[in-house]
């Protein structure tokens, strides 16, 4: 009995060791995938910071081209283009974006300053090469008033009588570009570099305050599981990339991200110090030391409960529990997938997981003959397994026929005309149809090289209908989406995504806008004279008219006879002509409206504006209704 106590103590003794041991392991091995996850997290925000970085650069040049463009048709008019008045003009109209100033490159190659004061520029400036090139930006340059400081210069052609008399130029001086795009990435810890991938030379360098070049960097050291060359290659191939190595400057290492901007070969750059990457990480490392003690005994003291009361379940028995947990798992993750399609990937993670699958993928035919579809890939693979069109549209024939479910346990059992590109990628396919509420087939959903296929079938009947569900809700989801926001007579949108459209633009824009309000005159009269019909098809062609001529805008049809559009980034001369043109074209056509114009360069209330463009379109009315004999408000 004693040498019994004594075996049972001893062997809780090992168990309770095995257990801190294993909590140990798992405290370190958690403080590891803390670190990777931090360090995953930072690529990741590195990376949504340098794509938002490029788009606003990328935006920034689009919007000064156009400034520019508008800038050359003026000076276009000028018989003479040092005209003391064109410079007025030119000089008036405040460069914003990443411009800093504009001069003009004549075909002698000189160059009028921003006074219209002419510089020789032979031998630093082409014409003839520019002219050439048409609208672009340049490389790096000198630049021409402080030959210690670098410029890029984005040029625009002024275009007189079909020839190119002169190239206007607008120069971004990349000294003061950080302040002028307010770059403050990560929180303002980031440093930002704008490199040229055909030059290797920085455009921009936040860190440095300088301009060098990358290629003539001296090779730095590289973080384990990187080399230099994966440091110069983005800016060859394109491709947007990471990469740490240690820092000459701060000591330590710098967690380099950079990424295309669609500008020439332009490369944005961010870094960021290791130190506050894992700051986080090494406060939750500290905790986990603290409460490892904790850990343990309440480990120790749940085992020698466990081992006195509970009562082990049999491994099928557990194993068919987390089935049903995986499945409801799923059926949750597509619940409102419709809304949130990132949904449905993890739905076919967790899918493959209970299958032991390496790839998963959830294929649907569109109505247009195209398809579209979801594919979950295990973490691990060197190589994201690929399914061929072929071969998917043959199993979904097989489903139209009537198959309940198409098992390829190995290379040898797919068809010959339907063999995979390379075998060693795809071992095996199991496939189930994946149909609607009504019977009715709406695709595929399918895992390949699957461990556990003995049971792949009975997964994935099991969560199909939830796929299906998926495929019934996102159909009607779209449709119910366009519906809700377009009028169903002129296609515009209608008076609820007006509303929400101001909404967010009330806390989104903050640039120069335009409001136009309009109204149709005599839609009253017409519907009581000719039918509603009629009045439809004036509604139609009015619509038709706005759309052709405000390109690129909003517009909405808010009331009966009652459209808004708003129109971004458009000076207030431009739409004004639009708005007249507007009304002419549908006078030719024996339809009168009453527009009214409202123009911010920056909007402090979009109610305030849309307010002030009724109030002009309601002046324009009275006009219109004092000239004409068929005011319904006049007694008859």
């Amino acid at each position: 009995m004693k040498r019994n106590r004594r075996f049972r103590a001893g062997k809780q003794v090992i168990v309770t060791v095995f257990l801190m041991v294993l909590i140990t392991g798992l405290s370190l091995f958690l403080a590891e995938r803390v670190d990777k996850m931090e360090e995953k997290d930072c690529f990741d925000r590195l990376a949504q910071e340098a794509q938002s970085l490029s788009a606003l650069i990328k935006r920034n040049a689009v919007q000064d081209t156009k400034q520019l463009e508008l800038m050359a048709l003026i000076a276009a008019q000028y018989d003479s283009l040092s005209d003391p008045a064109l410079w007025a003009i030119l000089n008036d109209s405040q460069p914003h974006g990443m411009l800093s100033r504009v001069e003009m490159l004549l075909p002698d190659d000189t160059v009028l300053t921003g006074s219209g004061e002419p510089m020789d520029a032979s031998g630093k400036i082409s014409f003839a090469r520019e002219a050439a090139l048409g609208a672009h930006i340049t490389d790096r340059e000198s630049d021409l008033l402080d030959a210690d400081a670098f410029v890029v210069r984005n040029y625009v052609p002024v275009v007189r009588d079909g020839q190119t008399v002169a190239m206007l130029c607008g120069v971004i001086e990349l000294g003061v570009l950080p302040q002028e795009l307010e770059l403050t990435p990560y929180g303002g810890a980031a440093a930002v570099y704008l490199i040229d991938g055909k030059t290797g030379d920085f455009l921009l360098d936040t860190w440095h305050g300088e301009t060098g070049n990358i290629l003539a960097m001296e090779a730095r050291p590289m973080a384990p599981g990187y080399d230099h060359e994966q440091l110069l290659q983005g800016l060859t191939d394109g491709e947007s990339r990471y990469v740490v190595f240690v820092s000459r400057t701060i000591g330590e290492y710098l967690y380099f991200y950079y990424t295309p901007v669609d500008i020439n070969q332009w490369r944005i750059a961010l870094s960021v110090p290791e130190s506050l990457v894992l700051a986080t990480a090494d406060k939750m490392e500290r905790m986990l030391g603290l409460l490892i003690a904790t850990e343990t005994v309440c480990f120790a003291l749940y085992f020698l409960w466990l081992v006195r009361y509970s009562r082990r379940e049999s491994n099928e028995k557990q194993r068919q529990l987390n089935v049903i947990h995986d499945i409801v798992d799923v059926e949750k993750a597509l619940f409102n997938a419709h809304e949130q399609e990132e949904n449905v990937v993890t739905a076919l993670e967790k899918v493959g997981r209970m299958t032991g699958a390496e790839h998963a993928v959830l294929w649907l035919p569109e109505p247009s003959g195209q398809s579209r579809s979801y594919t979950w890939d295990k973490a691990d693979l060197r190589q994201r397994l690929r399914l061929r069109e072929t071969l998917v549209a043959e199993i979904y024939r097989r489903f139209g026929d009537g198959a309940q479910e198409v098992v390829l346990s190995a290379p040898k059992d797919f068809p010959q005309a339907l063999k995979p590109t390379d075998e060693s990628l795809l071992q095996s396919l199991t496939a189930v149809p994946v149909k609607k509420t009504d019977g009715a087939l709406a695709g595929m959903l399918a895992v390949c090289n699957a461990y556990q296929e003995q049971r792949c079938v009975d997964i994935l009947h099991s969560v199909s209908f939830s796929f299906g569900l998926f495929c019934q809700n996102i159909s009607s989801y779209l449709l119910m989406k366009w519906e809700g926001e377009r009028d169903a007579l002129t296609g515009l949108y209608n008076r609820n995504r007006y509303e929400r459209d101001l909404e967010e633009l009330e806390s989104l824009y903050r640039t120069s806008l335009a409001c136009v309000y309009v109204d149709v005159n005599g839609l009253h009269e017409l519907n009581n004279q000719a039918g509603h019909q009629a009045g439809d098809e004036m509604l139609k062609t009015v619509s038709a008219q706005m759309a052709a001529l405000f390109v690129n805008c909003r517009m909405y049809r808010i009331g009966g006879d009652e459209f808004v559009v708003l129109a971004p980034d458009m000076e207030a001369d431009r739409v004004q002509a639009l708005t007249d043109r507007l009304e002419a074209a549908l006078k030719a056509r024996g339809i009168y409206i009453s527009a009214g114009c409202a123009w911010e360069n920056r909007v402090r209330s979009f109610a305030q504006m849309v307010r002030t463009a009724e109030k002009r379109m309601y002046a324009a009315k009275e006009r219109f209704y004092q000239h004409t004999a068929f005011d319904r408000r006049k007694p008859r």
